[in-house]
């Protein structure tokens, strides 16, 4: 089920490109569909599995935004299983309206359900259910950087040493948390195929990018709900994040440069004294 690096996809479209006419599979050999009838509720076992079974969701009103995409069934259910009094949104998808005005590309109905509702947390997926955005109960967006900072801080402790792996479009501070709560911060290239492949051979139990691709290795899923039941503004967090200024011409005109001299530019991440270019 793991996704296929870059190198393998290259051949694979370079196979494609010569007309695939040898060596290629007879009908009789090849794969077959098959239908799975119950695979919703399988699904739903599994993300409810990921909870510590002595803890739930009772205590909370969470509102979630599905996007009108594929986990507009399986998440309020789940959420729901578990104990939460969900409020859903997002969940009329007509095969047009995917990611349209909602989900975690476009919060701000989230955010308004959440303070109307007067609910928890907001939580804001994507079309295709990858991608997670969370909003406090006043309101606010709370981006990457901070999830993955307030996950740094719940679950390093208890695993000193281990790996913690974000992209280049995370703020250097992520690093320097990291490292702060006993942790080994690696800086990597964006792409989430690549940032679980990094974590694999890294051994990490944390990972994420600014795009909103969180992944954790361990069976702590319920700490992204513990740090921010609250709704506190997390002031640690703000402190500790330096917030990403538009980068100046001269910046720009290094990118362009590096791109020159380097071909393909999948991510920069660029130190100055008062902000970080991307």
């Amino acid at each position: 089920g793991k996704k296929l690096d870059d190198e393998t996809e290259l051949q694979i479209e370079a196979l494609m490109a010569c007309g695939l006419t040898e060596d290629v599979a007879s009908p009789a050999d090849l794969g077959r569909a098959k239908r799975i009838d119950d695979a919703q509720a399988r699904y739903v076992e599994i993300v409810k599995s990921t909870f510590p079974r002595n803890k739930n969701l009772s205590s909370l009103r969470l509102v979630i935004d599905c996007a009108n995409g594929a986990a507009y069934k399986v998440a309020p259910t789940a959420l729901w299983e578990r104990g939460a009094d969900v409020i859903p949104i997002g969940v009329e998808p007509n095969g047009f309206n995917v990611n349209e005005d909602c989900g975690s590309t476009a919060p701000a109905r989230l955010a308004k359900e959440v303070v109307k509702y007067r609910a928890d947390l907001g939580i804001a997926l994507d079309g295709d259910g990858d991608r997670v955005g969370l909003i406090t109960n006043r309101g606010k967006f709370v981006d990457a950087d901070r999830m993955l900072m307030a996950l740094v801080q719940s679950i390093l402790p208890n695993y000193p040493g281990r790996t913690v792996v974000f992209d280049v479009k995370c703020t250097s501070k992520l690093g320097a948390l990291v490292k702060q709560f006993g942790g080994s911060p690696i800086m990597h290239r964006s792409g989430h195929s690549l940032m679980k492949q990094k974590m694999r051979e890294t051994n990490a139990i944390l990972g994420g990018e600014f795009a909103a691709h969180i992944f954790i290795n361990l069976d702590e899923k319920f700490a992204i709900i513990k740090s921010f039941n609250t709704g506190i503004d997390q002031p640690d967090i703000d402190a500790a994040v330096q917030r990403h200024a538009p980068c100046d011409g001269r910046c720009q005109r290094f990118v362009c440069i590096a791109r020159d001299k380097f071909g393909f530019v999948a991510g920069w991440h660029v130190s100055v004294p008062r902000n970080i270019g991307r």
